[in-house]
């Protein structure tokens, strides 16, 4: 476990062995897009976006359904509470 240990000591800082997989431009400054950099995607990005590290939260792992729009609409109605 002790190895783990050093590699946090580099925080945010990327490898300098992680592919260029594209491209994007903030503030006006062209920057390379490494593969493992956790930045999400914006409209001046090029490159392969579908090998960027797009990060989800934890709630991902607690979808177990993908319900349709009239599901749901459904699901708020039923579970509305109207003042009387």
């Amino acid at each position: 476990m002790d190895h783990w240990l050093d590699a946090t000591d580099r925080g945010q800082e990327s490898r300098r062995d992680e592919p260029i997989i594209g491209h994007t431009t903030i503030s006006g400054r062209e920057l390379p897009v490494l593969q493992f950099m956790g930045m999400p995607p914006n409209a001046d990005s090029t490159g392969d976006i579908a090998l960027r590290n797009l990060l989800a939260g934890q709630g991902v792992g607690l979808i177990d359904a993908i319900p349709s729009a009239k599901e749901v609409v459904n699901d708020l109605v039923a579970g509305a509470s109207y003042p009387l």
